[in-house]
């Protein structure tokens, strides 16, 4: 195909040409912005999370009439559900999570050291079962695993102190505290709505259930 020809006919027709020039702008534009785009939410998905994702199977129950809506029942059906699934070929360890990390949906609350006069920042959170770092893959970089204790609904009745023992991510563990000593230190709200609750251990890396979330889970 002839190309002098064509552009000698544009040249008389300069306002074909420039129209034909911005639109041949405009969609490299196009698709610069979306090779860009794509590039970005490629890394977001490659980076690491700190869970053992390959090794993961998430299961959920939901009660299908009133009656299967009781409190105590749902306690006890739960707990028979972890054991059977647990008793399954090939499984090495299941936990109670209140969230789903990476998907999407979840809590987070107000939260700043005790005593404290800074603003609260909002950390996701993640309510636990047992043996949940063994089953979500994590790695403990400080202090301690929860224990059956930490799993008592009221530790006044049983001569503990009125607080609650949590597990940071180090990420979230530094914003906190900057000068790097969260481990054994309390949290609370800045409204008193829960008691404080105490750092017994920080996870090295573990993403909360905000895929796009800037801040790995408390």
């Amino acid at each position: 195909m002839e190309i002098g020809p064509i552009f000698r006919a544009l040249t008389h027709q300069k306002s074909r040409f420039w129209l034909i020039t911005i639109e041949i702008a405009l969609t490299l534009a196009i698709v610069a912005n979306c090779l860009n785009m794509i590039a970005d939410e490629r890394a977001k998905i490659q980076r690491p999370t700190g869970l053992d994702e390959q090794h993961l199977l998430v299961v959920g129950s939901e009660p299908f009439v009133t009656d299967l809506e009781e409190e105590t029942y749902q306690r006890v059906d739960f707990e028979e559900d972890l054991r059977a699934i647990n008793a399954l070929p090939g499984v090495r360890s299941v936990t109670a999570v209140s969230a789903i990390p990476l998907s999407g949906g979840g809590s987070a609350h107000g939260r700043r050291p005790v005593g404290s006069d800074l603003e609260v920042m909002i950390v996701p959170v993640i309510w636990v079962g047992a043996h949940a770092l063994e089953t979500l893959g994590v790695e403990l970089a400080e202090g301690r695993d929860f224990v059956e204790a930490d799993f008592l609904e009221d530790q006044a009745e049983t001569g503990g102190e009125a607080s609650r023992n949590v597990i940071l991510t180090r990420a979230m563990a530094d914003a906190l505290f900057p000068d790097g000593d969260a481990l054994g230190k309390a949290i609370d709200s800045d409204d008193d709505s829960t008691p404080p609750e105490t750092i017994v251990g920080i996870i090295a890396q573990m993403h909360n259930h905000w895929p796009h979330s800037p801040w790995p889970s408390g």
